[in-house]
């Protein structure tokens, strides 16, 4: 039928709605190819055909495949296409019917042996997973059933699809006496109605592109939000579509190897844009609060549509939302009802706002402090809400606003952000730091590599910041920390080859304080080396890759590296990897439930807890945090301190945070010190740095001297805190 029509016709008749009535009637999604990437929520990378996802992503040895798949898929509607690698032990669940009765009995088969992966299927939701698999022994023979776990040998390969449109869940049926899958009714009337092409592309996104044919017309409508804005394409295979120009729309089609190509105009494009930019910065600030990378490095990401506009707002919002439009908005009774924000994680459920919340605050600050109009909406339905309700109230918005500034003695807003931008003037004039991997290099190679590129190596006691303003191309060398570099001019060295090549790795000054504190630097015991350590909170990875050069026993020392998030994990093996960090151990694990009597981790002598906090001491995110969601992150961090003083063979335990807030510094490691007060005490880390821990009446002095901090604006890094646990001999 296609082939006939194809010939009878010309480019831009009927055929295109002949070829796209066979694809959607028959269900065919494979004619159908919408190429993008992107999402910042899987490991690994996204492709979509209409509304059906597709997901690639790799498991690693050691990984639980249930739990690895359970966390991947979290909040969505998913299931197994292919999954191809081995397994090292298994239990499954095989059904043997009983032959008297109608009773079943269920025998469960744990498998101690090692097997490849025969076939893998079954489908995710929130409810629950129900996943059958099939495994091949080292003679060939296939057994199967019931997957209740599985851990990764070398490797697991799987391919997932995830269906945008529909909500798998699972109801107890007391037929079966399990969990079974519902499926939710279609809303065949709306799918249904108009022509089949038109239904193609309300397939590919809710109604939004609609092309009609007949006559050899076919008139672009609407946008498609589903079109990759890097190229601009949407890709019909088999199809032509008529060049046309209409509305403002100006789309146009190339043939390319037998594909008709929808171009979108600059000004669609641009109109698409605009419309994802409150989505994007939610997106962005979503993963910020997740640990899943900075503002910067986030907004850089391929999927974020307006970069430079959502690291802007992004910024903003953090520095505005919580100390000024939360308090605006409560008080014109606009503030947003408590709702789920989607953590699974408890700490950050908790401490972090709600879609809803998170909403009002990105757009109110971008009426107030960015373009002083409201952008376009989007699609997520709980931005339209806010958005209405916000539109309607913008003259209160503006009127409180003003109050606000007479009240608080600025006379407009520019006096305002300038005000608030004091509290991070030392950013302006905040160097930059390299840390040596002693892995790979030294630091005199480091710095005369330096030298010959024309930068000039100076007197870091003699040389102040503001004296630097004028000098190019500048460095010094640390006094107190051995392993670093600070570069005291604004260069960029994100491709520098030193960098790249994992010579040395841009991290803050006050980041690498943990690490020395553990090895004694400065002390009578400095460079004590280590036969096995853990990094409890490991990613991105720097302390990791600095433990693995400078905390080990050569030849000898072993290393653990754990993190949770499978995303997170995937950067902190990139970092180990650029940085030369071979014999590293990688677990994907909840630090919380690792336990002390692990056969392997309980041999740990060393560990590093540097657990999620507010970032209040990061300079470029520095934001109040409201009491609550300290309360939450305080828990979380004396939760994860004490469970790492409970290793039964471990000597010395670093707790660090990058925060300022007393909060998840000193009255974390009092709680840890009156729990394990027995067994272990403070000790006394990096004398020479004069910046100690804060006292209070049931922390005095004699303790706080034990403890460092850092101060952002006056130390001219990160503000952070760092103590060192030692057992008691």
């Amino acid at each position: 039928m296609v082939g006939h029509t194809r010939a009878s016709m010309k480019p831009g008749n009927i055929c295109l709605l002949a070829v796209c009535f066979c694809v959607f009637v028959r269900g065919s999604e494979s004619s159908m190819v919408a190429a993008f990437e992107g999402s910042d929520n899987h490991p690994q990378k996204m492709y979509s055909r209409g509304n059906l996802k597709y997901i690639a992503t790799r498991l690693h040895p050691g990984d639980e495949l249930k739990s690895c798949l359970g966390e991947l898929c979290s909040g969505r509607s998913m299931f197994v296409l292919s999954c191809v690698g081995s397994v090292s032990c298994a239990t499954i669940r095989c059904a043997n019917y009983l032959k008297s009765g109608s009773s079943t009995t269920n025998d469960i088969k744990v498998l101690k042996q090692k097997f490849e992966i025969v076939s893998l299927v079954g489908s995710i939701c929130d409810d629950g997973m129900h996943l059958h698999i099939s495994l091949a022994d080292k003679d060939g023979h296939v057994l199967g059933g019931h997957l209740m776990n599985a851990t990764i040998f070398t490797t697991a390969e799987i391919l997932l699809g995830e269906l945008e449109s529909t909500k798998l869940s699972r109801i107890h049926d007391q037929r079966t006496g399990y969990p079974e899958l519902v499926v939710p009714k279609d809303q065949e009337s709306a799918e249904n109605e108009g022509t089949a092409l038109e239904r193609l592309f309300k397939y590919l996104h809710g109604g939004l592109l609609r092309l009609k044919g007949g006559d050899g017309d076919a008139r672009g409508k609407g946008l498609c939000s589903k079109v990759p804005l890097s190229k601009s394409l949407l890709y019909l295979s088999s199809c032509y579509v008529a060049n046309r120009r209409e509305s403002n729309v100006l789309p146009r089609t190339d043939r390319i190897n037998s594909r008709a190509v929808y171009k979108l105009s600059s000004q669609d494009e641009n109109k698409v844009r605009q419309s994802y930019l409150y989505e994007d910065v939610k997106k962005v600030l979503n993963g910020y609060h997740g640990k899943r990378g900075s503002l910067k490095s986030l907004s850089l990401k391929p999927d974020i549509r307006r970069k430079a506009a959502t690291l802007s707002l992004s910024s903003k919002t953090l520095l505005y939302g919580e100390s000024v439009i939360d308090g605006l908005l409560n008080s014109l009774n606009l503030a947003s009802p408590v709702q789920d924000n989607g953590f699974k994680d408890p700490t950050i459920r908790n401490s972090l706002p709600s879609d809803d919340s998170l909403y009002r605050r990105i757009v109110t600050t971008d009426l107030l402090f960015g373009s002083g109009k409201l952008s376009k909406s989007g699609h997520d339905p709980v931005l339209h809400e806010v958005m209405r309700s916000l539109r309607r109230n913008q003259s209160q918005i503006h009127q409180k606003f003003q109050e606000y500034l007479q009240l608080s003695g600025h006379k407009s807003v520019a006096e305002f952000v300038s005000s608030k931008s004091q509290n991070s003037s030392a950013v302006r004039n905040h160097p930059r730091f390299l840390r040596i991997n002693l892995l790979k290099a030294t630091r005199e190679s480091v710095a005369r590599s330096l030298e010959d590129e024309g930068f000039t190596r100076v007197n870091h006691v003699s040389v102040g910041p503001l004296g630097m303003q004028d000098k190019k191309r500048c460095f010094s060398e640390d006094e107190i920390i051995p392993d670093i570099l600070t570069i005291w001019n604004k260069v960029d060295l994100h491709n520098h080859h030193l960098v790249t090549s994992g010579l040395v790795l841009q991290q803050d000054k006050a980041s690498t304080f943990p690490v020395h504190a553990l090895i004694g630097t400065g002390t009578l015991h400095s460079e004590r080396k280590f036969n096995f350590v853990i990094d409890a909170c490991a990613a991105p990875g720097n302390k990791a890759s600095h433990l693995a050069a400078v905390a080990l026993q050569p030849d000898k020392g072993v290393l653990v590296a754990i993190e949770k998030s499978p995303e997170r994990e995937k950067l902190l093996r990139e970092t180990l990897r650029r940085m030369g960090c071979t014999s590293v151990r990688v677990y994907r694990r909840d630090w919380l439930q690792v336990s002390h009597d692990d056969e392997l981790l309980s041999q740990a002598d060393a560990i590093v807890v540097d657990p999620s906090c507010s970032n209040s001491g990061v300079l470029r995110d520095a934001m109040d945090a409201s009491p609550s969601r300290l309360r939450g992150l305080s828990d979380f961090q004396r939760k994860a301190l004490i469970h790492a003083l409970s290793f039964p063979s471990v000597k010395f335990v670093v707790y660090s945070t990058c925060s300022v807030h007393r909060e998840e510094d000193e009255e974390v490691v009092e709680s840890a010190l009156n729990a394990v007060g027995d067994r272990f005490h403070l000790e006394h880390v990096l004398p020479q740095w004069k910046r100690r821990g804060i006292p209070s009446a049931s922390f005095p002095s004699a303790l706080s001297e034990c403890c460092i901090r850092a101060d952002p604006d006056k130390d001219l890094m990160h503000g952070f805190f760092v103590a060192c646990f030692a057992r008691k001999t």
